[in-house]
């Protein structure tokens, strides 16, 4: 082989060995949007500090990022909720995200089971929730930023008696959700601030204090989160 032409064939291997490698990242869909995660997330398993309404989170993943399971426990004083869902994840051809439909199963308050989906469009943004057949028929539609992340949801119901249900999320330079407002129609009910205190060594948080602003009645006190993660 010519030198010259070893050069060249050199050059060549080294930028592809030194490429840097992709972050491997997880997504969690929750009612607060899209939190991406540093590194191959397990599971989650979060509580907060409330003694009236005490919430535990756990959310379990596969070994290619996609959300499985997830179980929620409200605690409040008279009554004990229980939701749990199960999570199937659809893609296109080319390995783009299209849907996550979920099963749900309630128990406390409604003892009631049924099957959501969550749909995204050609960018892979989140687009709409929701699933026509079932009895509400209510939609959700959302607004992304340019990284996918959620900026706007805007609750339809289908019966048109309501109000509009609009929330709006505010992120930081990490794109750490920071804030959301909840209105209805016009009228402003109350927000929610997030301030994160504590992260473990992939710099996911894993302490965040709550504040509620509510405009109706007066604010409870600051709910701490605490969660744990595990990777594979």
């Amino acid at each position: 082989m010519p030198v010259k032409r070893y050069t060249y064939f050199l050059i060549i291997v080294l930028l592809v060995s030194c490429k840097k490698p992709q972050p491997i990242q997880t997504r969690l869909y929750t009612s607060l949007g899209i939190e991406v995660l540093n590194g191959h997330v397990k599971e989650i398993y979060s509580g907060d500090s409330s003694k009236q309404r005490s919430r535990y989170y756990r959310y379990s993943f596969d070994r290619n990022g996609n959300m499985i399971s997830s179980k929620e426990r409200l605690g409040a004083d008279t009554s004990i909720y229980i939701d749990k869902r199960q999570y199937t994840v659809k893609y296109d051809k080319e390995g783009l995200i299209k849907a996550i439909i979920y099963n749900v199963s309630e128990s406390g308050y409604s003892n009631a089971g049924y099957s959501d989906t969550l749909l995204f469009d050609s960018k892979g943004h989140l687009a709409t929730r929701g699933n026509p057949l079932y009895s509400t028929g209510n939609i959700v539609h959302y607004k992304c930023d340019a990284d996918g992340y959620v900026i706007t949801d805007t609750l339809i119901y289908k019966d048109r008696f309501n109000a509009a249900e609009i929330d709006n999320y505010k992120y930081n330079d990490q794109h750490q959700l920071i804030e959301t407002t909840f209105f209805e129609g016009n009228a402003l009910l109350y927000k929610i601030t997030f301030e994160y205190t504590e992260f473990d060594s992939k710099h996911n948080w894993t302490k965040r204090i709550d504040k509620i602003h509510d405009y109706l009645v007066p604010s409870p006190l600051p709910v701490t989160f605490t969660r744990k993660i595990t990777y594979y």
